[in-house]
């Protein structure tokens, strides 16, 4: 690697991939920041380690800017201390092989900055070396696999079954996990609510193992302006209307990563769920009676997920009118409060 002056350290890791498609910027980039759990736990102690030299943190190297061209995603941050840009590219090399790369440079603003990258620097080679050669298994994996843009919904419904299983104390915490990582990505200025809601923030019943979120914003603020900041955590948007965008994650050409989301992206008020899983909760003997109808359905609609959602409907609609007699304005939103 030739050295840039501007730039006192540099560095790069690079692999071959056996892919019969060309890798774009976005694919490499999902693929390159969907982190195992213990790069997960390397890079919480690394926040913990910079904590007390003042600099921002973030939770996993999403968080960061992202400016996806071509074959190539820039990864830049600017602090007093020091500047840094991490590059992630895919070159073609022959026919049924790609190049896939990261690399990173630094430059440092003052002492502080030049201590702190020699603290981090064994995390920073280990992280880039262990997500290369992930992102390159996880293509290989794929490779010859039909995408899932491209399967029927017969298709997706037999790799993607509906499955459900007892209640798991988990969940609340792959909630506040994510629920961290959506709020670091988000304008520190808007003023929204996120909340855990669907089954799995239901106590004690059996569930799909999704973790549902409610993200609701004021009108003042587009959707369509947030749509790809949620993108940038991993998320891919499935339907999108003029008040409600829904995006999924942790759906693989594999079947189900191990932490599977929904996150629904709405305006203030729009929160009937809220309702539903406070009433369930508030009463178990409602929330048994939710717990059976759903393994009753289970396997007659195993592979239809269409049908299984329309006959829960009339039990839904009726508890979340129930909810919403019994808490009334629990949720009505102030424009200006953020929680």
């Amino acid at each position: 690697m030739e050295r840039n002056r501007y730039y006192n350290y540099e560095d790069r890791f690079s692999d071959i991939v056996k892919v019969s498609q060309p890798i774009s910027a976005k694919e490499l980039s999902e693929r390159f920041f969907s982190a195992p759990k213990w790069v997960v736990a390397m890079m919480k102690l690394r926040n913990a380690i910079m904590k007390p030299f003042g600099l921002k943190r973030e939770r996993n190297l999403s968080d960061l800017v992202r400016i996806e061209s071509g074959n190539t995603t820039t990864i830049s941050k600017n602090d007093k201390h020091l500047d840094f840009v991490i590059m992630l590219t895919s070159e073609n090399v022959r026919n049924d092989s790609q190049c896939i790369s990261v690399s990173t440079k630094v430059r440092f603003n003052n002492r502080m900055g030049k201590l702190y990258f020699a603290i981090i620097k064994p995390f920073h080679n280990i992280i880039c070396k262990t997500l290369l050669k992930r992102t390159k298994s996880n293509f290989e994996k794929q490779n010859g696999k039909k995408p899932l843009s491209e399967m029927s919904p017969k298709e997706l419904w037999k790799l993607f079954p509906i499955t459900l299983t007892e209640h798991k104390d988990c969940w609340a915490d792959w909630y506040s996990d994510e629920k961290e990582q959506i709020e670091h990505s988000l304008p520190q200025s808007l003023r929204c609510h996120i909340n855990h809601i669907g089954s799995t923030a239901i106590a004690g019943i059996w569930s799909k193992p999704t973790i549902d979120i409610l993200l609701e914003i004021p009108e003042a603020i587009s959707l369509s302006e947030l749509k790809p900041v949620i993108e940038s955590c991993g998320y891919i948007c499935m339907a999108e209307t003029q008040r409600r965008i829904d995006f999924n994650k942790g759906y693989t050409p594999d079947g189900f990563a191990e932490r599977v989301f929904h996150l629904h992206l709405r305006y203030n008020g729009d929160n009937d769920e809220l309702y539903f899983r406070d009433y369930l909760n508030r009463f178990p003997a409602v929330a048994e009676e939710y717990e059976c109808l759903k393994l009753k359905l289970w396997k007659q609609y195993e592979h239809n997920r269409d049908a299984y959602t329309v006959h829960k409907n009339k039990f839904v609609c009726k508890y979340t009118q129930k909810g919403k007699d019994c808490f009334r304005d629990r949720y009505k939103r102030n424009e200006n409060a953020r929680n």
